[in-house]
């Protein structure tokens, strides 16, 4: 522990030092002892308040109130501090990253005692998902004499998970009140079942339902289109596959496109769900998977929950993406680097293929080591990671018998902002917009569906697009 003198110590000092000077100047006694007294007093000092650091038992507790927190949504944080003798403490709880303040003041000071907590209670505004660690208490200790003090770090260990904000769980749970999910056609897979049978009943009519379930008196008694409802137990097992890599996790502003693709996964979980579907959950990164949910496996709860806990976003300079018109030679010097590291990145295989080596490949291949064939693939991603590898896996799902569907995030939809857009900024996104065309061009030609998933996107187009593809 570091100790250092107050104000008041250091004048207390110069008074020893004045008293001495002057004994030794005009050989007064008196003035001697009494700076000698003034001084044995601060040895003292400094003695007891080492000792008050050593066994106060300093005790230090940072709640998070809220049970669950939200993006956008205050976070209300209450401070405690204790400590088995009389101190006068100043403590100042450091800004987490990814937040910003909110009501009350983030630091306090006063005496404490045994009897005597120092509590105080602020709110702070997280404005990123995911998990943030809180930094440790700047905090001052003076002693009960006032002379000296020490400036100590303290770790209270608080954490913190931000999930979605609630306007996006309430927009999933609207959709899953008001949408339903029909087979249109017959499935291949041994769990599908449908049967259409008894009227439920009028509801308004959603973009996607059918010509034929439209109710034409109604229409015609309240003016606006009406579609009759049926009870339809049906039983489609479906996949999601999340992106989890570092383009998804980009940070601009204060937005990523994994924030995105996650409100619309909740929510396309939330209708199938509804609807007694079952629905799986695969996250995945650049190179390997991260968790396997096997359909029906988890409550609705429980998966999304999952789906909150993805990786943290991450700060980049600007939008700097994947440069697909990099020199090929660079590639060929990075693939025997990646050949020698790829084992350890993925953990499994010995040998590192670039088609195979990768997040998505492994998702695929786990679904048809762990689950069965016929069920339908929705895979949320960018298509700026492991082109080649996306292209072979969704080569092994057509095999397998699954439908594909990719909901694909151009980014510079959402990541281009005002007073970025200059000559340099439209040739890249040009560039990167035709590679873009034409990859999506070869998964259509692999018998995959490919929908662009705007920021506006909250999920319709995915429904009516589920609902044609089965």
């Amino acid at each position: 522990m570091r100790l250092e003198y107050t104000p008041l110590g250091r004048f207390l000092g110069f008074v020893v030092f004045f008293l001495f000077l002057y004994s030794f100047l005009f050989t007064n006694v008196l003035v001697a002892i009494a700076g000698a007294l003034v001084l044995l007093f601060m040895v003292f000092s400094r003695l007891q308040f080492r000792d008050d650091l050593q066994h106060m038992g300093l005790e230090v507790k940072r709640d998070i109130l809220d049970r669950i927190s939200h993006k956008d949504a205050p976070v209300a944080v209450r401070m405690e501090v204790r400590a088995g003798r009389p101190v006068h403490i100043s403590v100042r709880d450091p800004l987490p990253t990814g937040f910003e303040k909110g009501e009350g003041s983030m630091s306090g000071d006063g005496w404490i005692g045994p009897e005597r907590p120092l509590s105080f209670t602020y709110s702070i505004v997280p404005r990123e998902r995911g998990e943030t660690i809180f930094e440790p208490l700047d905090m001052t200790i003076t002693g009960s004499r006032g002379l000296l003090r020490s400036k100590e770090r303290f770790d209270a260990d608080t954490r913190v998970y931000v999930h979605p904000s609630k306007r996006e769980l309430a927009m999933a749970a609207l959709l899953g009140r008001r949408k339903r999910l029909e087979m249109m056609k017959r499935s291949s897979s041994r769990q599908a079942r449908t049967q259409r049978s008894d009227f439920k009943s009028i509801r308004e009519y959603i973009p996607g339902d059918r010509f034929k379930d439209i109710d034409w008196k109604a229409v015609s008694r309240l003016t606006k289109l009406m579609t009759r409802e049926f009870d339809v137990e049906s039983n489609v097992p479906t996949m999601i596959l999340i992106d989890a890599s570092m383009t998804m996790r980009e940070l601009v502003g204060r937005f990523t496109k994994l924030d995105h693709s996650i409100a619309v996964a909740v929510q396309i979980a939330s209708v199938l769900t509804s609807h007694g579907n079952p629905v799986g959950l695969v996250k995945y990164d650049e190179h390997s998977v991260m968790e396997h949910i096997s359909p029906g496996q988890l409550e609705l709860d429980d998966l999304l929950i999952s789906m909150f806990r993805m990786p943290n976003p991450v700060r980049t300079g600007g939008y700097p993406g994947y440069q697909w018109d990099r020199p090929r030679n660079q590639g060929e010097e990075e693939l025997p680097f990646m050949r020698s590291i790829g084992p350890f990145l993925v953990g499994k295989r010995t040998v590192y293929d670039p088609k195979r080596t990768t997040g998505i490949f492994e998702a695929v291949r786990s679904i048809g080591m762990r689950d069965e064939t016929g069920m339908m693939l929705l895979i949320i991603t960018d298509l700026e990671t492991s082109r080649e590898a996306l292209l072979s896996a969704a080569s092994l799902a057509k095999a397998r018998n699954h439908r594909v569907m990719i909901a694909s995030a151009f980014s510079w939809q959402f990541h281009l902002y005002k007073g970025i857009l200059n000559e340099k900024v439209l040739e890249r996104m040009y560039s990167d917009n035709v590679s873009r065309q034409g990859f999506i061009s070869n998964l259509r030609d692999a018998g995959v569906r490919v929908i662009d998933l705007s920021p506006r996107e909250r999920g319709d187009a995915l429904i009516r697009a589920i609902r044609r593809a089965r």
